[in-house]
């Protein structure tokens, strides 16, 4: 029996210099079928995030129910303390292993990210400018998305119908949305009208495109308060990235 009175009892938590935090849920099972080449891409993803992150950026990883190898991997990681956080559950899905990247912290910015993203350089800075000269905006994705300008984009399209700061503009990079649908499966992920034009929104300088693709945004952490839910009974997909 413990015997006196716990120092650290109704002290407050220090705060400490990281504002923005990126949750990266991994589930590789196995290394055969649709995973054969997970383990490897997997790599690539966190070598690329400790490549282009501040010093402020505090990286959660939830292992979703990984097989041994991968979980000794990360389990070194965070011996090297190259990750800050790292929490292992069996398969919950992925939006349940978010939930829990999510409790217990609290950040001004969250990323959420699958496990096969590629992070460029300066994505942070790019999506701080957003976030700087759209205060109402509540996530950022750092890839255009020309299908997705009505998916909860309702209040943004509702402010600014009649402005002339929206408008539809053309696509910078059209082979890039072609290499996306490729990326997933889909060749003819984009229409040949959604290649040429998206719908943007105009302040100042900054341009931003209407609508955020769902596999890697960074959000407002006062979105989540009070909001989430403790858990969605989908393991992916279904009504799983609604609930939340």
């Amino acid at each position: 029996m413990r015997v006196g009175f716990n120092p650290h009892k109704d002290q407050i938590q220090q705060a400490d210099d990281y504002f923005h935090q990126v949750i990266l849920p991994v589930y590789i099972p196995s290394f055969e079928g649709y995973f054969k080449d997970s383990f490897a891409i997997l790599k690539y993803c966190i070598e690329s995030l400790w490549r282009t992150v501040h010093a402020k950026t505090y990286i959660t990883i939830v292992n979703n129910g990984s097989c041994e190898t991968v979980v000794n991997y990360l389990n070194e990681l965070l011996a090297a303390q190259k990750i800050h956080e790292l929490l292992h559950t069996s398969n919950i899905g992925k939006m349940n292993a978010v939930l829990k990247g999510l409790s217990g912290n609290d950040f001004p910015l969250v990323t959420i990210a699958d496990s096969d993203v590629m992070f460029l350089p300066d994505w942070q800075m790019a999506t701080y400018a957003v976030f700087e000269n759209f205060p109402k905006a509540g996530a950022v994705c750092p890839t255009p998305s020309s299908r997705s300008y009505k998916t909860y984009t309702a209040n943004v399209l509702w402010d600014y119908f009649w402005s002339r700061k929206l408008h539809f503009t053309a696509v910078k990079n059209p082979e890039g949305l072609k290499a996306f649908g490729h990326s997933v499966g889909n060749e003819n992920f984009y229409n040949r009208y959604q290649l040429e034009k998206y719908l943007t929104l105009t302040q100042g300088n900054t341009k931003a495109v209407i609508g955020a693709g769902h596999y890697l945004a960074t959000y407002r952490s006062e979105i989540f308060k009070n909001r989430l839910p403790k858990h969605t009974k989908y393991r992916l997909g279904g009504t799983s990235e609604r609930d939340i």
